[in-house]
């Protein structure tokens, strides 16, 4: 865990003590801090008042947002200082002789804005990371415009599509515009064969609901999911743990359902580092 400071080494080294143990403090500059944070990204960047600027606060806040910045300086008067406490630019204001009394206020500050951070970072990556997969798994569909079987296309599109996310197993539901429900494609083994002949109603389902609103879904527990329908794993004695799952569609009209379940494993599909 790093701290990045400027002119206040005693106080960093203080703080990294009480805060992180075995953490590190890193001296910069106010010339460099902007530099030194965006390439670093530390827990913690520890500013004088007579050092900073509001558009440095704000351009701290932007290139490393999981930063916690504390300011140190005179008592709380001065109409400046109160603009950064009101900016929302700063996590902690301390003045610089009351440090040592205030280290439990500081330590529960640090150590909630960290967790709150780290949740919204993970969150943040798992989209992101999601966001490509579901773009790759969009752009299978322009293989719907090859001169080839459909059959064989629609193999092609589960085997790329599981391998991709590291998946247990993948499934294909075509719609069928005469009865308007999806109608599983492409199963493998005895047991899933079976639930060939029970077909899904649009809206029901994750796999309807995702029909229905055109909408891509990430499901990390399908059991705890309202929509999940636990019928399909019963029939194919088969459990399924989580899922992804995407419209596939053609000029604005449905082609059918791509889910891919089952990250191997046992972690989240959409999330592979």
């Amino acid at each position: 865990m790093k701290i990045l400071f400027t002119s206040l080494k005693e106080v960093a080294e203080m703080l990294v003590e009480y805060l992180a143990p075995g953490g590190v403090t890193i001296a910069s500059s106010p010339a460099r801090i902007v530099i030194d944070a965006t390439k670093l990204k530390p827990a913690s960047i520890i500013l004088s008042e007579d050092e900073i600027t509001l558009e440095m606060l704000a351009t701290l806040r932007q290139s490393s947002p999981s930063s916690f910045i504390l300011l140190v300086g005179s008592p709380l008067i001065s109409a400046k200082l109160l603009n950064y406490f009101n900016s929302d630019l700063i996590h902690f204001y301390i003045e610089s002789d009351k440090i040592s009394n205030l280290l439990p206020q500081i330590k529960s500050a640090f150590w909630n804005h960290y967790y709150t951070r780290r949740k919204i970072d993970q969150a943040e990556s798992q989209t992101e990371y999601f966001l490509s997969r579901i773009e790759f798994l969009h752009e299978v569909t322009l293989k719907m415009l090859e001169n080839k079987p459909l059959g064989r296309l629609l193999d092609e599109i589960m085997i790329a599509s599981q391998y991709i996310l590291d998946a247990e197993k993948s499934s294909f539901m075509l719609y069928e515009p005469n009865d308007k429900k999806l109608h599983f494609h492409v199963l493998e083994g005895y047991s899933e064969n079976i639930i060939k002949n029970f077909p899904l109603e649009l809206g029901s389902g994750i796999a309807g609901w995702v029909a229905k609103h055109r909408i891509p879904q990430m499901v990390d527990d399908c059991y705890k999911d309202k929509r999940f329908n636990k019928n399909y794993d019963k029939m194919s004695n088969f459990k399924t743990r989580n899922m992804v799952c995407v419209p596939l569609l053609k000029n604005d009209a449905l082609i059918g359902v791509l889910s891919v379940i089952n990250k191997k494993g046992g972690g989240s599909l959409w999330w592979k580092m």
